[in-house]
């Protein structure tokens, strides 16, 4: 069994699947980064939540909450990393 570190995001996706029965597509955690990102668009995608070429290059992110690769506001800004 492999541990996860995004409990939040998989228990968020767990939820959507029963209510709905279709299987969202998720790679972020449920962490709220401002008043302009609903629920659903929230969260960090902890995969490139790292400081390891943290926002440039091919390792870039989406600079804005609602990207699904928005790698929060700094290199290990959320604490799962």
């Amino acid at each position: 069994m492999i541990p996860s570190v995004n409990v939040d995001g998989v228990a968020f996706i767990e939820n959507e699947y029963l209510k709905t029965g279709v299987l969202p597509e998720k790679r972020k955690n449920m962490d709220i980064q401002s008043d302009k990102c609903k629920k659903k668009e929230a969260g960090v995608d902890l995969n490139r939540n790292y400081e390891f070429k943290w926002g440039v290059g091919d390792y870039a992110n989406d600079k804005e909450c609602q990207g699904e690769t928005f790698g929060g506001k700094a290199p290990f800004s959320e604490p799962e990393t």
